[in-house]
C-alpha cells in the first residue's frame, strides 16, 4: 500500500500535487465549516430580505434636454455679449462638464425650491410622518432643502450626443416628475438669465463709457481746431500743407535745375559768338547764326558786295572812285553784320542775365519753402498728438456706440443654446428597492462571507487535525493515525465485557487495527536504522488517547513475534492493569522502592508475546522515583529481557514524569487527539523534550473520524478504508448494520 501511494505521488508533478492539495484543503475547510457557512448565509439573506422589504419604494422621473454648442444666430454679424456655447474638442468637453455641474448646483436648486416652495413642503423635507406641528417646524429648521434636493438629482449625459437626462428620485412618482421638469426649466431659465444679466450689465457699462468718450471726443476736436486756427491751417490740413510745400519745393528744384542747364548752355553759346563776332567768315559755323534770316541776307549781301569789290579793285585799282564806293559798301555790310552779331550777343547776354536772375529767385524761393517746411514740421509733433487723440477718441466712441447698439439688440433676443427635448413622465414602476439584485448581492455576501468566516474559524482553531498540521507546524515525523472507535463498537465491547483498550484484539480486521499495524511498520523501519527497544508514549494533556495508543501499539508489536512489555508509569492515574485485567497490587512502584525483581512485577496478558508491568501502589512522590538509580536499572533490565518495552507515561504538560523517562529510553512517541490537542500545547511538549535532548521518534494522531467529510478527501482516508475492506472490515461493517436493523 505504501509503495502504491508513493508511486501515485511521484507520478504527479510537485507543482500539481501542491496545487491539488491546496484546493483539497480549501474544499475540506468548506465542508467542515458548512454549518457555519450555512448559518451565515441564511442570516445575511434574512437581513437583506427584511431590509429590502422595509425600504420605501423609490420612483425615478427623467427629463431630457439638449445642450447645443452654440446659441442660434438670429442677427447675422451681431456678436453676443455672452457666448453660451464653445468651439474645439477640449473646450467643448470642459463646457459640457461645467453644464452638468451647474444643473446640480445650489443656484439651480434654490430656484426650484423658491418656485415650488419646497422649503415648506413636509413631504419633500421628509417630515410628513411627524404629526406635531411644533416638532415638525423645529425639525424643518435643521434640514437643508438645497442639499436634500441636490441629493435627489442625477445628471446622466448620453454618450456621443448633446442630450442630457435629468433624473430625480422620490417616493412620490408625481412629485418626482414635477421636480425633474422644474429642474430642467430652472436650468434653461438660469442659462438665459446669465446671458440677459450680462447683456444688461454690458449695456449699462457701455452707456457710461459712451458718455465719457463723447466728452473726450469733443474736447480733443476742440483742441485740434484751436491749434489749426492759431497756426492758420484751418482751410487746409497740416498734411495738405506739407504736401503742397513738398510739391512746390520739388517744382522749384526742377526749375532751378533747368535754369542752371540753360545758363550753362547760354554761356557756352555766348563765348562762341564772341569768338566769331569779328570774323564773318566763321559765321556759318554757328547754328544760331545760320538759322537767323537777317544774318543770312546780310551774308548774301556781303558775298555779293565783296565779289563786286574784288572785281572793281582788280579792274580800277584802289584809287578809283568806284573802288572807294565799293569799299565803303563792303564796310557798311560788314558793319551791319557785326551790328547784328552784337545784337545777338546782347540777346545772349540778356538771356543769360535773366537766367541768372531766375536762378537766384528760384534759390531764394527754395530757401523760403524749406524754411516754411521746417516751421511746419515743428508744428507737426503737436498737431499729430492732437489729431491722434482726436482720431482715437472718435474711433473708440464709434466702436462703443456700435457695440452699444448691438448689445441693445441682443438684449431684446432670448436665444438659448439649451432646449427641452422631453418632459418627465410620471413613473409607474419603482427603481428601488431592487429585490432581485439585493438578494443576489446578499447571496454573494452570504456565500463569500460565510467562506471567509469558515477560514477565519479555521485560522482561529489551532488544534491539530491532519498529518499536514503535524509536519507543517510541529516539524515532527508522522508515524500514523488511529481512527475513531465508533459508539456502536464501544457498546459491543461493553456487552462482551472487553475494555476499549483491547479493541484491536476483538476487531483485528478493522481500520483501527490496520492503522496500528501501519504505525508498527513505520517503527520497525525506524528501528532498522537505529536500535530502538525502549519507547515512552506520552501526550500534551489528559484524554488524548495516550493509554489506548500504547496498549494497541504493544499488541501490534507482540503480534509480530516480538516479546513486548508495556509498563504503566502513569503513577497518578494508572489504567493499563484495567485494560489487561491484571491486579495492581504489585508493580513498578514496588520495584522502585523495594528489592523485588523484574520477574516479580511483570505479568502475562493472555496475548502471545505481550507482558504487562502495572503501576502498583500509587506512591506519594512519583517524579522523584523516576530520578532514582533503581529506575535506570529497571529500564536496563527490561530492555535485556524483552525485545521492546513500551512505557505509558503521564502527560508532559501536566507533570514532568514523561520528560524524566524520555532521558532514559531510546525514543519518545507523542500522541495527539484530532481536533482537541492544540499546536501550542504540542510545541510546548516538543520544547520540553528537546531541552533534555530526548529523541522524539514521531507523533501519532488519535481518534480521527474517517466518516467525516473533512477527512473523506485526504489520501490516507482512502488508504485506510481500502485496507480495512481488503482485510475484511467491510464484512464486519455489514454484520454490524444487520444487527442495527434487526435482521
Amino acid at each position: 500500500m505504501t509503495e502504491d501511494t508513493n508511486l501515485r505521488n511521484t507520478e504527479i508533478a510537485p507543482e500539481e500535487q501542491e496545487q491539488a492539495l491546496d484546493l483539497r484543503e480549501l474544499w475540506i475547510v468548506i465542508l467542515k465549516r458548512r454549518w457555519a457557512i450555512t448559518m451565515f448565509f441564511l442570516t445575511v439573506m434574512t437581513i437583506v430580505m427584511i431590509y429590502t422589504l422595509k425600504q420605501p419604494k423609490i420612483y425615478q422621473a427623467t427629463a431630457s434636454i439638449v445642450i447645443e454648442p452654440q446659441a442660434p444666430e438670429v442677427l447675422s454679424g451681431v456678436r453676443e455679449v455672452v457666448d453660451l456655447g464653445t468651439g474645439g474638442y477640449w473646450t467643448n468637453k470642459e463646457f459640457y462638464e461645467t453644464q452638468y455641474n451647474i444643473i446640480k448646483s445650489r443656484a439651480i436648486a434654490k430656484r426650484v425650491i423658491e418656485k415650488l416652495g419646497l422649503d415648506k413642503d413636509s413631504h419633500f423635507l421628509g417630515l410628513d410622518v411627524v404629526k406635531d406641528p411644533k416638532e415638525r417646524e423645529a425639525l424643518a429648521k435643521k434640514v437643508d432643502p438645497v442639499k436634500k434636493l441636490i441629493s435627489k438629482i442625477t445628471v446622466e449625459p448620453v454618450k456621443n450626443s448633446r442630450m442630457v437626462y435629468i433624473k430625480v428620485e422620490d417616493t412620490n412618482p408625481e412629485f418626482a416628475a414635477l421636480l425633474a421638469n422644474s429642474i430642467a426649466n430652472a436650468y434653461m431659465e438660469a442659462n438665459l438669465d446669465i446671458k440677459l444679466d450680462a447683456t444688461r450689465s454690458a449695456g449699462d457699462w457701455l452707456s457710461d463709457q459712451l458718455q465719457d468718450l463723447k466728452e473726450k471726443v469733443e474736447k480733443s476736436e476742440s483742441a485740434l481746431h484751436n491749434f489749426k486756427k492759431e497756426h492758420n491751417i484751418l482751410s487746409v490740413s497740416l498734411e495738405d500743407n506739407q504736401n503742397m510745400l513738398s510739391q512746390r519745393l520739388r517744382s522749384l528744384s526742377e526749375a532751378l535745375n533747368k535754369m542752371e542747364v540753360q545758363k550753362i548752355e547760354l554761356k557756352s553759346m555766348r563765348d562762341i559768338v564772341l569768338k566769331v563776332r569779328d570774323d564773318p567768315s566763321k559765321i556759318d559755323s554757328l547754328d544760331m547764326v545760320s538759322q537767323n534770316s537777317l544774318i543770312q541776307k546780310l551774308k548774301e549781301e556781303y558775298v555779293k558786295t565783296r565779289s563786286t569789290f574784288l572785281d572793281i579793285a582788280e579792274k580800277y585799282g584802289e584809287k578809283h572812285q568806284k573802288y572807294q564806293v565799293a569799299k565803303k559798301q563792303l564796310e557798311l555790310v560788314e558793319s551791319n553784320i557785326r551790328q547784328e552779331m552784337n545784337n545777338i550777343i546782347a540777346s545772349f547776354e540778356n538771356k543769360y542775365t535773366a537766367i541768372v536772375n531766375t536762378i537766384n529767385e528760384l534759390k531764394r524761393s527754395i530757401e523760403e519753402t524749406k524754411q516754411q517746411a521746417m516751421d511746419l514740421n515743428k508744428l507737426e509733433v503737436d498737431y499729430i498728438k492732437l489729431k491722434r487723440d482726436a482720431d482715437n477718441n472718435l474711433n473708440l466712441y464709434q466702436i462703443v456706440l456700435k457695440r452699444q447698439k448691438e448689445t441693445d439688440l441682443t438684449g431684446l433676443l432670448k436665444a438659448n443654446n439649451v432646449r427641452k427635448l422631453d418632459n418627465a413622465l410620471v413613473p409607474t414602476v419603482p427603481i428601488k428597492p431592487k429585490l432581485n439584485i439585493n438578494l443576489l448581492i446578499g447571496a454573494l455576501i452570504g456565500i463569500f462571507g460565510g467562506i471567509a468566516l469558515a477560514f477565519f474559524l479555521e485560522r482561529v482553531d489551532n488544534t491539530i487535525k491532519t498529518q499536514e498540521d503535524i509536519e507543517r507546524y510541529l516539524k515532527l515525523p508522522f508515524l500514523g493515525l488511529i481512527p475513531l472507535i465508533k459508539e456502536d463498537d464501544v457498546k459491543t465491547l461493553e456487552q462482551k465485557g472487553i475494555p476499549k483498550d483491547l479493541f484491536i484484539t476483538e476487531f483485528p480486521k478493522s481500520s483501527v487495527a490496520e492503522s496500528c499495524r501501519a504505525i508498527r511498520t513505520n517503527l520497525m523501519f525506524l528501528s532498522a536504522e537505529k536500535r530502538i527497544k525502549a519507547i515512552v508514549v506520552t501526550s500534551a494533556g489528559p484524554q488524548d488517547g495516550k493509554t489506548i495508543t500504547a496498549t494497541s501499539l504493544s499488541i501490534s508489536l507482540a503480534q509480530t513475534g516480538k516479546r513486548t512489555l508495556i509498563v504503566d508509569t502513569d503513577m497518578r492515574k494508572p489504567r493499563v492493569h484495567k485494560a489487561f485485567g491484571v491486579e495492581n497490587s504489585n508493580g513498578i512502584s514496588n520495584y522502585l522502592i523495594s528489592d523485588v525483581s523484574l520477574a516479580d512485577v511483570v505479568r502475562p496478558t493472555g496475548i502471545t508475546n505481550l507482558f504487562v508491568c502495572p503501576c502498583g501502589p500509587i506512591p506519594p512522590n512519583p517524579a522523584e522515583l523516576m530520578y532514582t538509580q533503581r529506575f535506570k536499572e529497571f529500564v536496563r533490565e527490561a530492555k535485556e529481557s524483552f525485545d521492546i518495552v513500551i512505557f505509558d507515561s503521564p502527560p508532559v504538560a501536566a507533570v514532568t514524569d514523561g520528560v524524566v523517562i524520555s532521558k532514559l529510553v531510546d525514543g519518545v512517541i507523542i500522541v495527539g487527539k484530532a481536533k482537541k490537542t492544540t499546536r501550542n500545547a504540542l510545541l510546548q511538549v516538543k520544547k520540553q523534550l528537546k531541552d533534555v535532548n530526548a529523541h522524539i521518534i514521531g507523533m501519532i494522531l488519535n481518534e480521527i473520524d474517517l466518516e467525516s467529510k473533512e477527512y473523506n478527501y485526504y489520501y490516507y482516508s482512502y488508504y485506510y478504508r481500502h485496507y480495512g475492506y481488503y482485510y475484511g472490515a467491510d464484512k464486519y461493517e455489514k454484520e454490524k448494520k444487520k444487527k442495527l436493523i434487526g435482521l
